[in-house]
C-alpha cells in the first residue's frame, strides 16, 4: 500500500483532477500543504494502523528519492535484494543515475519484518 502525501499534485490525485500517475511529474511537486516546523504545533495526519504478518517490507522515503525510482523498480529490487541494505542501495543507485546535480534530497529509511 502507498500512503499520500501532503503535496499540492497528491490533493489535486485525490480530488480526482490529475491522476495518481501524474502526480510524479507535476509542475508542483514541491509544494506542500502541510509542513513541521511552523508556527502551529503540527497536526499529526494518522493512516490506518498496518499489523505486519509475515515477510513484509516497509519504505519511508522523500520526494527527492520516489521522484527518481518507480514503484515497480522498488518491488523488482526487493526480490532481488538479500537483505535491507542491498535493497536500498539498488534504490540509491538508480536515484543518484537518474537525478539532476541540483536534485533535492534523497532520504530513504527501509525495515523488513520476518526477515532475517
Amino acid at each position: 500500500a502507498q500512503t499520500r502525501d501532503h503535496s499540492v499534485p497528491q490533493a489535486l490525485a485525490t480530488a480526482g483532477e490529475i491522476s495518481a500517475a501524474e502526480i510524479r511529474g507535476h509542475e508542483d511537486r514541491n509544494r506542500l500543504l502541510r509542513a513541521l516546523g511552523g508556527r502551529a504545533p503540527p497536526a499529526p495526519a494518522l493512516s490506518e494502523l498496518l499489523t505486519p504478518s509475515g515477510d513484509e517490507a516497509f519504505l519511508l522515503c522523500t520526494d527527492g528519492f520516489w521522484e527518481y525510482v518507480l514503484e515497480d523498480e522498488m518491488v523488482a529490487a526487493l526480490a532481488d535484494a538479500p537483505d535491507v541494505q542491498s535493497w536500498l542501495a539498488a534504490m540509491a543507485a538508480l536515484a543518484a543515475g537518474r537525478a539532476p546535480p541540483e536534485r533535492d534530497n534523497g532520504t530513504a529509511i527501509a525495515v523488513w519484518t520476518g526477515r532475517p
